[in-house]
């Protein structure tokens, strides 16, 4: 029988589980045992996630697998099912921890489509540096955007992408409230192929600026 699914794990206990796991798995244990490791200090609230985790880690199945059981995002666990593949678990935890934290404190008082749009790149850039291909990380950080006009345009990124068009240029013309520096630094990495993290840099470019 699968695990059944709890409610959706909230942003901060997944910041805290994502980096108790990564320093589990640092010190050398199995996954099960380190699963079993944080649940013994967890709160009460990521219990029943780790117990998904646990069930779905016994069944033979991907770690990431149980944190989609345990409601956590798309982009999430499928960026972390891909780095389980390639055995690159520890770094996928860090980075994601590393994103939530980020995003997390992004003021009430931002522009929502611009912040959204902040948000998705991180992801994005994220999910480039961890070899997710480009088209399914448009995928994953569109569905992942909270505000419906910056996810409009995320997807429309997507099919110009996906019909041959730079990124840069896509997102110049879905999001026209992008800084111009911003657009142009994209730009300069896609000549210079180092798009991941000019992705980042300019999402925490954006989220620091929009928190002033």
């Amino acid at each position: 029988m699968s695990p059944q699914r709890t409610s959706t794990i909230q942003t901060e206990h997944l910041i805290w589980l994502c980096r108790r796991l990564s320093s589990a798995l640092q010190a050398g244990m199995p996954v099960l045992e380190a699963l079993d490791f944080v649940a013994h200090e967890a709160p009460s609230e990521v219990r029943e996630h780790l117990k998904l985790m646990r069930a779905s880690m016994a069944a033979g199945k991907f770690m990431a697998r149980g944190l989609a059981s345990a409601g956590a995002p798309g982009w999430v666990w499928g960026l972390l099912l891909g780095a389980e593949q390639r055995g690159a678990s520890i770094q996928a935890l860090d980075q994601i921890a590393d994103r939530l934290e980020a995003e997390k404190d992004l003021p009430a008082t931002a522009d929502p489509q611009l912040g959204s749009i902040a948000v998705a790149l991180g992801r994005l850039g994220l999910m480039l540096e961890l070899e997710v291909p480009i088209l399914t990380a448009l995928e994953r950080a569109a569905e992942a955007v909270p505000n419906e006009e910056a996810q409009a345009a995320f997807f429309g990124v997507h099919e110009e992408v996906r019909h041959g068009a730079d990124l840069s240029d896509a997102l110049a013309r879905a999001a026209p409230g992008l800084p111009p520096l911003t657009v142009e630094m994209i730009r300069d990495a896609e000549r210079d192929a180092r798009l991941p993290q000019a992705l980042s840099v300019v999402a925490d470019y954006i989220l620091d600026t929009a928190s002033e």
